[in-house]
């Protein structure tokens, strides 16, 4: 295979948020358009009180403010230590949310949140917040974030609240809401925009919806989209409602859900208190008819992200260079947010597919392609499989003849595994040469190579779909093989990349099962059984004569555990068996082809193939470890990918990858990104988070009473068993009755008689 490195091929990547000493950047949204005259006074008492802490940084985005407003700003941000960013959006709506993001791409915290110039906090706020963020997991669970409510002031608490300078006073008036204070209290709202989030995950997301502008809904639509990505509470029955309320204890509309992401903060005495202000309609931020707008298209925002789950392009953080990036995939499609995660570490991306490069030929067009590059200041161009079709596949041979920067983008071979390759795709590529990974490995990466591997080979994680692990010798029971040796054979796709581009010597995948179907013939007289496993999706199952095929619900990992050694073409299989420690025999060109540890194969005889399977060999344990270590620490990024199926005009199935959760994101050896995996679970709303809402929940939950029909008497109707015996028993004594009357008195018996067969001898009487 022709591997091809790509030289001056240097990436464009983020700095490593995880390595990052500062825990939390707070951002201070502002922009005075000389109408406000308490924004100043009220922002420099707000920095004034910002401590100074090594592991949380304060920085005020000043968004288009005019030029006096601008300076002064300035001034005290200076005089603060708190760090000044100007955000030219002079003469357009102040968007906060704008602003916001802004700010998040200024940050250098591994985590933000955003904080107003009228909120207020006590000294000892910021340090049990770091607590309560470390608690929580913020950071090391990417999805993980919660809200601080906010205390809402009357003007006359205001003044009330200002005139004193004692810490107590947010108790104070917490207590006072609490009883019901009216005069300096104006709401408790549960929800506010003070969110605390993991910056990356942030920015992937694409921060506020840029459809804002001036005040309201941009929090809410932002903290939804947060809210579905993290998958935690559940919706209520009616969500797209707006109560236009946080005064409620009933769980309907989207508030409602919004309100619970401020309990954990508040039930840890965890609030900020918002100073009141006027607020003027000549302010931009209080457009009334952009006020309006925003309240009218936010609830059909969240209905279409419900829908799509589409986010706004992702944000691009200060260090990541300048330059755009050609995607190549369509807005909105299942590679566009495959890649959304990536974005914020490669830069501005551009969506085009390869067909938009075509000449009048239908064949690709290099002039046209180097004019599009060159117009557009393009610095790198990402692939999703660059073998994906022809076309693909012509502008990546064009990237790898010029030495123009590209990134092939593709599944890995280990479970959740993808790369991201600027030297080439699987075996074509150089990015797995010795020179990359087989270096001596310190006593931890052993360690951690060893522990990676054990999870993997005792866990049921497969790339496609299998059946239920029962373990080797279940198996040799199952299949009956007598005590033989078993030489495994795991089968491929015909019309996979690997198989089509990289099959090697070894022809096709119909040419490699006749080669095999010969070797089982003359491996069964030394005692070796062939196992064959087709390929999960394939629907045809090529006929053979002396190997076998196993149940297609049998576990690969079972085969592997079983089987003395195993052959294929270049199937990921390969690596499993590198980790078993199992010869493998690759007649295909494979990625993970190392002397020592698999053998190549060529295109030789079936006798010749006999004596070295026969031969077998030891795997070079170090070499193995020191590759494995290679790919899982260094080359591969891991995300839970979701899939659909669907099935090809042949009948065949796919696997379509829709997104990707990348839990730890690599570019070359640089860790931009690593999270631990979730264990928390949805939450039930039988949680006591829900108290709030628990009689609305406990009454929605109560089944209707059915009324039951009112039963009719009949002579036929049951009679319990207790009356049953007490009627069976009094007719019995009436006959017993009768029947003395009529030994002892017969004409007193028939004239009494009530039986209208007895009347003719009572007239005889």
């Amino acid at each position: 295979m022709n591997k091809k490195n790509t030289k001056g091929n240097n990436l464009i990547v983020s700095k490593n948020e995880a390595n990052s000493q500062i825990k939390l950047s707070i951002i201070v949204p502002f922009r005075d358009e000389g109408v406000a005259e308490w924004y100043l006074p009220r922002l420099e008492a707000l920095c004034s009180q910002f401590p100074k802490l090594d592991d949380m940084e304060f920085i005020v985005v000043d968004s288009g403010s005019v030029d006096d407003a601008q300076e002064k700003c300035r001034n005290i941000c200076q005089k603060t230590g708190v760090a000044y960013h100007y955000h030219d959006t002079a003469g357009q709506t102040f968007s906060i949310g704008a602003a916001r993001d802004f700010g998040a791409c200024k940050a250098s915290g591994r985590a933000v949140t955003f904080f107003d110039i009228d909120w207020r906090v006590p000294d000892d706020f910021w340090p049990r917040l770091l607590s309560f963020m470390k608690t929580y997991g913020i950071s090391d669970y990417k999805k993980r974030f919660f809200v601080i409510p906010a205390l809402y002031l009357t003007e006359t608490g205001t003044q009330e609240f200002q005139e004193t300078n004692d810490d107590n006073r947010f108790q104070e008036f917490y207590l006072r809401w609490l009883m019901g204070d009216t005069d300096s209290i104006q709401n408790m709202a549960p929800c506010s925009s003070v969110m605390v989030v993991d910056r990356y995950h942030y920015l992937s997301i694409g921060g506020h919806n840029p459809a804002f502008k001036g005040h309201g809904f941009e929090d809410f639509e932002l903290l939804h989209r947060l809210l579905e990505e993290e998958g935690r509470l559940p919706k209520p029955d009616v969500f797209q409602k707006d109560a236009k309320t946080w005064d409620t204890a009933t769980y309907n509309g989207f508030r409602s859900r919004l309100a619970l992401l401020g309990r954990p903060a508040m039930l840890s005495n965890l609030f900020v208190v918002h100073l009141w202000h006027p607020r003027p309609k000549t302010l931009s931020f209080y457009n009334t008819q952009k006020m309006k707008d925003a309240r009218g298209m936010g609830p059909e925002l969240l209905k279409e992200f419900d829908r799509t789950g589409n986010h706004p392009t992702a944000l691009l953080p200060s260090e990541t260079p300048a330059g755009n990036v050609l995607i190549l995939a369509q807005v909105g499609t299942n590679v566009a947010r495959c890649v959304r995660e990536i974005i914020p570490s490669l830069g501005n991306p551009i969506y085009m597919s390869e067909s938009d490069f075509l000449d009048t030929e239908k064949d690709l067009n290099p002039k046209k392609v180097k004019a599009f590059m060159d117009h557009h200041s393009i610095k790198r161009i990402v692939f999703p499989n660059p073998y994906g079709n022809t076309l693909r596949k012509s502008l990546y041979d064009w990237c790898r003849a010029t030495g123009f920067p590209y990134l092939s983008f593709e599944r890995g071979a280990l479970p959740d595994s993808w790369f991201l390759d600027p030297n080439g795709c699987n075996a074509d590529s150089s990015s797995y040469d010795p020179e990359h990974w087989d270096h001596p490995l310190s006593e931890s990466e052993k360690k951690n190579a060893d522990t990676y591997i054990n999870e993997v080979l005792s866990s049921d994680a497969a790339l496609e779909q299998q059946g239920m692990r029962i373990g080797a010798e279940a198996l040799a029971e199952q299949l009956k093989l007598g005590g033989k040796k078993v030489l495994f054979v795991p089968l491929q796709r015909p019309s996979d990349t690997v198989t089509t581009y990289m099959a090697g010597a070894a022809g096709s995948c119909t040419k490699f099962l006749s080669k095999i179907d010969e070797v089982s013939a003359i491996l069964k007289s030394m005692g070796w059984v062939v196992l064959c496993k087709k390929h999960p999706l394939e629907v045809v199952t090529p006929e053979l004569h002396h190997a076998q095929y196993v149940p297609q619900d049998t576990h690969f990992m079972d085969l592997l555990e079983l089987c003395d050694a195993t052959a294929l073409i270049n199937s990921g299989v390969g690596l499993y068996a590198m980790m078993m420690e199992k010869p493998c025999y690759v007649f295909g060109d494979a990625f993970y082809q190392i002397d020592g540890v698999n053998k190549a194969v060529g295109d030789i005889p079936a006798e010749d193939v006999k004596r070295i399977v026969l031969d077998g060999y030891n795997v070079d344990r170090n070499a193995m470890l020191r590759f494995i270590s290679y790919l899982t620490e260094t080359f591969y990024s891991f995300g839970q990918p979701q899939l659909k199926e669907y099935r090809e005009l042949d009948g065949s199935l796919r696997n379509r990858t829709t997104s990707i959760d990348f839990y730890d994101l690599k570019l070359m050896g640089r860790e931009l990104c690593k999270y631990k995996k979730e264990y928390w679970l949805p939450i039930s709303k039988s949680a006591p988070l829900f108290e709030r809402y628990k009689l609305d929940i406990v009454q929605k939950n109560k089944k209707p009473a059915t009324s039951k029909p009112v039963a009719q008497k009949s002579a036929t109707a049951q009679l319990p068993e207790r009356a049953k015996v007490t009627q069976a028993t009094t007719n019995t004594s009436r006959r017993s009755a009768k029947f003395e009357k009529l030994k002892r008195d017969p004409k007193a018996f028939f004239r009494d008689s009530k039986s209208v067969f007895l009347l003719p001898v009572r007239k005889l009487l």
